[in-house]
């Protein structure tokens, strides 16, 4: 992506021609590479249509659930996430990836579930098509960077967030978009990219924004590297000092974006009593950005360590991930080359769990968003061997590389059995599930759900409205019946959905039946037990 700048900022003035020709890559290699790609696709779409229980289930159905509503309700925008109680909308993020695969699934009619998915990999795939063409400017060669984009596609956390129902590579793309569109500005000369870069950094500010700083924490130091090295010429320091003064304002209107969007949908979940204690800005200012107490835990960062070293440094038999990061110190030392460049790309990477501790130390897939700078660095260390004049480091180069690659891959299986112990079969969430609840409740009425604590999956499989909230509060609690109090008649509480060990609390159970008018006798399901509205005595004639 922006990486293309650090050529600017560390290139050696040694001319080109004055270089040793590099070795040719072996064909056999390009057998590997095809290999390699091949099983990347296989993990890729091997279980792309299972239910979305997996990994961080309640945000992929969080965002499933809003396309349904789309597509169902027409609720477009403001869009509604039904998990909280009414009012329904409680906007998270921009909604640009739910508007585009409900499009995709309204126009050729696909299942939502597989809809997501390949909107997301599409999102990924023009990702590595920004990455690969915005190298050009760092990497001349276009096998080296076909290189580089087989490392960071083959990153096991890569393949399997990039199928997730999330909104996470479509914000890399913006983010990734928007360095690129800087690079054409910055190295081409290329004034209206400056107006392309407004787009993208806006659409990635509303989509991401902790995203995109990711990629602003990289440009910004590449920058700097430029006016540093261009410091004693006056003129060529002029215009590093013009172009860093236009990112900067660049930054200002994308944080800007961020913090009004921000604003607007905290003022739409104020609107609902259990948005406005635990999804504002406000109430999630810890949650963001995490502790002190938490940064200087050492236990933190062993966490940090194993997400990165499972979902990024690849595996090898026997030696796990310490082969392929002895080699990347061993080419560092051997060759000493490209290493401001891979500097750079380490600091990135580091900025975005250094300032938003918590969000990455609960949620992997917040690494979509820097993993591939951590690949990068590790890439660079090998094309900078294969750039050396002497013939057996070039041959050891692409040693290392490769073996970055097919670790890579070895990797994944064992990454994926850790995040995924067992999907439940489709029949159990959501076949026999539906069928209970549509057997009893109107489309429109609503579950009331204790003991799964935010967990949309009950509402997206049942296809229901919910109340799903973290709290147990009592039915007799104020705010519990401004939430029951504002439901339509269409939309009273039909089941109640008890899980986990409140099944065994039969006095909280039994004041909710009570309140609700619901039977005594639960219905066994995969999310708990359904305690149904009592049915209504026949009128008479």
């Amino acid at each position: 992506m922006m990486t293309g700048v650090l050529e600017t900022v560390t290139a050696s003035k040694t001319p080109v021609a004055d270089r040793q020709p590099v070795a040719s890559w072996p064909k056999c290699a390009w057998l590997l590479l095809l290999v390699c790609g091949g099983v990347i696709l296989w993990f890729t779409f091997k279980d792309i249509s299972d239910p979305l229980l997996d990994r961080h289930s309640h945000r992929q159905t969080q965002t499933a659930i809003s396309v349904y509503y789309m597509l169902s309700e027409g609720a477009w925008f403001p869009y509604i996430t039904p998990v909280l109680g009414p009012p329904w909308s409680i906007p998270m993020e921009f909604p640009l990836y739910q508007w585009i695969v409900a499009c995709v699934v309204k126009v050729t009619g696909m299942p939502l579930e597989l809809g997501g998915r390949l909107v997301s990999l599409f999102f990924w795939g023009l990702t590595l098509f920004e990455l690969f063409r915005a190298l050009r400017h760092f990497v001349p060669e276009q096998t080296k960077r076909a290189v580089l984009i087989l490392l960071v596609a083959a990153g096991p956390a890569s393949i399997y967030w990039s199928r997730s129902f999330m909104i996470e590579t479509c914000a890399l793309y913006l983010a990734v978009a928007f360095g690129g569109q800087v690079l054409r500005a910055v190295k081409d000369g290329k004034a209206t990219a400056w107006g392309w870069a407004i787009l993208f950094g806006t659409l990635a500010a509303l989509q991401k924004i902790t995203t995109v700083f990711v990629a602003e924490a990289l440009l910004g130091m590449i920058l700097l590297g430029w006016l540093f090295q261009e410091r004693s010429n006056p003129e060529l320091r002029r215009q590093a000092m013009k172009r860093l003064g236009l990112f900067l304002l660049l930054g200002v209107w994308t944080l800007a974006v961020g913090l009004g969007w921000a604003a607007w949908a905290d003022g739409v979940k104020e609107r609902n009593v259990m948005a406005r204690e635990i999804i504002t800005t406000k109430a999630l200012k810890e949650w963001n950005y995490g502790t002190m107490q938490q940064r200087l835990s050492g236990e933190t960062w062993r966490h940090l360590m194993s997400n990165v070293t499972l979902g990024y440094t690849g595996q090898t038999p026997g030696l796990g991930y310490k082969l392929p990061l002895l080699l990347w110190l061993a080419a560092v030392l051997l060759t000493r080359r490209r290493l401001v460049q891979q500097g750079f790309l380490l600091i990135a990477f580091m900025a975005g769990p250094v300032v938003f501790m918590n969000l990455y130390h609960i949620h992997e897939y917040y690494y979509v968003a820097n993993g591939y700078l951590l690949l990068l660095a590790l890439g660079l260390a090998g094309v900078a061997a294969w750039e050396d004049k002497r013939v057996w480091m070039q041959r050891l180069a692409m040693v290392y590389l490769g073996l970055l690659v097919v670790g890579q891959c070895y990797a994944y299986p064992r990454y994926h059995s850790l995040l995924i112990a067992e999907v439940p079969n489709r029949q159990l969430v959501e076949t026999d599930f539906r069928q209970m609840l549509d057997a009893r409740l109107g489309s429109a009425e609503t579950l009331m759900v204790y003991g799964r604590d935010w967990d949309p999956s009950v509402a997206f499989y049942g296809q229901r409205k919910a109340i799903i909230g973290p709290f147990n509060w009592s039915p007799t609690d104020e705010r519990m019946q401004t939430l029951v109090g504002n439901l339509k008649p269409s939309e009273r509480i039909g089941a109640m959905i008890v899980g986990g060990d409140l099944r065994k609390d039969a006095a909280f159970i039994q004041e909710r039946i009570l309140a609700y008018g619901l039977e005594e006798t639960p219905q066994a399901s995969y999310y708990g037990d359904v305690y149904f509205r009592k049915a209504e005595p026949a009128s008479d004639k």
